[in-house]
């Protein structure tokens, strides 16, 4: 009765100060046990609140990142879609695809067949 013991796992997971900080709220006497104030101004305590307000800022900043990816991603798609059905209504005649032909080959500076996104941007 009245004996804390960690498993050897979680023993090693935990810093010293997190695992003082674990005993210092749970001791057996309520007069040296930490208070609701003394554990809130704990530097341990603190300093695990910091940690994770960086990791929530830094977590918003890779959202947005992604959102703004996917929306440029999602534009450049639709570009591509409409410059393709662009290209289906307007080219129906051979003489334009011809013409779109010669002017896509022109662009192919290198001859791979292979347009890069700076060469036709």
């Amino acid at each position: 009765k009245g004996f804390i013991k960690f498993d050897l796992q979680e023993k090693q997971q935990l810093s010293k100060d997190a695992r003082k900080f674990v005993l210092d709220c749970l001791h057996l006497n309520p007069k040296k046990r930490l208070s609701a104030e003394e554990i809130l101004n704990h530097s341990w305590f603190k300093s695990m609140i910091e940690a994770e307000v960086s990791k929530s800022a830094i977590r918003k900043v890779l959202v947005k990142d992604m959102t703004d990816n996917l929306k440029h991603f999602n534009m450049m798609n639709y570009l591509q879609k409409s410059l393709l059905k662009f290209i289906f209504e307007h080219m129906s005649n051979d003489e334009n695809l011809v013409k779109l032909t010669q002017m896509l080959r022109d662009l192919d500076m290198d001859d791979s067949k292979v347009l890069p996104r700076d060469q036709v941007i």
